[in-house]
């Protein structure tokens, strides 16, 4: 325990207890001091495997993930830059089940996270204005029909109330 990051270590032990109190296998990502020196993402999953002279034992198989995790944050960083944000959905039907949602979205929206997945559900286009929602489904099917472009103007409500303008531009 001593060689996991201090921020981390209150996190890793009490995922270790509830390892040796359910006996369930768990994974777990924190950072640790590598020999070198410098700190290392490990990705590790435990299992328990007994006790021995009332201790549990755990059996752990590490996995260095710094690289993974830059490249996250990299991405990250870069998507959340992009003014106005991004989001993907799949249609099935026509209904548009949303699949991402940068953090631009919901600056865009005004709403956390949490409110805008209560807010959309299973069907993205309950964030569209009522009225622009028929004009944005015939929109939506033409560009997949037709593999070109999706350009479109609709509004959806902030959560302050008032109506805004949102530009959609995408392609399947």
């Amino acid at each position: 325990a001593d060689l996991i990051y201090e921020p981390d270590r209150p996190m890793v032990l009490a995922e270790a207890k509830g390892i040796a109190q359910t006996h369930q296998v768990a994974t777990m990502e924190f950072r640790t001091q590598h020999r070198d020196g410098r700190l290392v993402w490990v990705r590790a999953q435990a299992k328990w495997i007994g006790d021995e002279d009332g201790c549990p034992l755990l059996h752990c198989v590490f996995h260095n993930i710094t690289d993974l995790k830059k490249a996250q944050l990299e991405m990250d960083y870069l998507v959340n830059s992009i003014p106005g944000g991004i989001a993907s959905f799949r249609i099935v039907g026509s209904r548009f089940l949303p699949t991402f949602c940068s953090d631009g979205v919901m600056a865009l929206s005004g709403h956390t996270r949490e409110e805008f997945r209560a807010l959309v559900g299973n069907h993205a286009l309950r964030a569209v204005y009522k009225a622009d929602r028929k004009r944005m489904l015939l929109g939506v099917r033409s560009a997949l029909e037709s593999g070109g472009v999706l350009d479109i103007f609709f509004r959806i409500r902030h959560k302050n109330g008032n109506l805004i303008w949102i530009h959609l531009n995408g392609r399947r």
